[in-house]
């Protein structure tokens, strides 16, 4: 069995809308007072959460360190 690993310099970054569930939802770390509501993924596998523009913001930081458009 294969081990799935997701590297945030190796792979392509994906944002995306996290499901609508019932219950308490994480706060987003960027100081919005909003919740949680889309992850950054990596080959399928979640490197953070938060915000809607604080995933596109980190995942444009992530491109322009690695130098892709």
């Amino acid at each position: 069995m294969e081990l799935l690993r997701g590297s945030v310099d190796e792979h392509k970054l994906t944002v995306r809308a996290i499901p609508k569930r019932p219950g308490r939802r994480r706060k987003c770390h960027c100081g919005c007072g909003g919740g949680s509501t889309h992850i950054m993924q990596a080959n399928g596998i979640a490197m953070a959460s938060g915000c809607e523009f604080a995933m596109w913001k980190k995942k444009q930081q992530h491109e322009k360190r690695r130098g892709w458009k």
